[in-house]
């Protein structure tokens, strides 16, 4: 199990990351109290998914992720990026007023800012356990969510990648 091995640690956290291709989530539980919460997108609110999409707003270098970037896009203020996931996984990259960006940074600053929200619980250096959760898992998307990964700077190597089954599985497995 993703515990064993560990002394209970004060303020240390298994997060879960789930990398939806429209909405994503982030669920966390600390290493001494195991009852999972999911991170609110407003404080105080139970909205809890995050649309996966960017908008980098029209000619400056402003990024938004979220329901901020559906909103500047639907303001007609900026352009919207979705799919981010897939495009990263089919190394297509996204041209954006004239110039090309790397899908996978861009899937990278989506994840990193979205990790904005777990800061407002924890600061990131406190994450002990990460684990990303994708519709479909094959080798293709190992690569591109370690490269995504590399790209947070977390202080933990406990990094694990899995699919909604085997989730589902686990899920239904550690019930009590």
């Amino acid at each position: 199990m993703l515990f064993d091995g560990l002394e209970k640690k004060n303020n240390r956290y298994m997060v879960g990351y789930d990398l939806g291709e429209y909405e994503s989530q982030i669920s966390y539980c600390s290493l001494v109290n195991p009852a999972a919460e999911t991170v609110p997108v407003v404080a105080g609110s139970e909205q809890y998914n995050i649309p996966t999409a960017l908008c980098k707003r029209t000619e400056v270098s402003q990024w938004f992720y979220g329901k901020e970037a559906l909103r500047v896009a639907e303001m007609e203020e900026g352009t919207l990026v979705t799919g981010l996931l897939e495009k990263a996984c089919a190394g297509e990259l996204v041209e954006i007023e004239g110039r090309e960006y790397d899908p996978i940074a861009l899937l990278t600053l989506f994840v990193k800012r979205s990790f904005g929200l777990f800061s407002m619980q924890a600061s990131l250096d406190k994450i002990e356990i990460l684990v990303i959760t994708v519709r479909d898992f094959d080798g293709l998307i190992v690569s591109v969510l370690e490269q995504v990964v590399s790209g947070l700077g977390l202080k933990t190597d406990r990094i694990f990648f899995q699919s909604y089954k085997e989730s589902f599985y686990y899920y239904m497995l550690h019930q009590p």
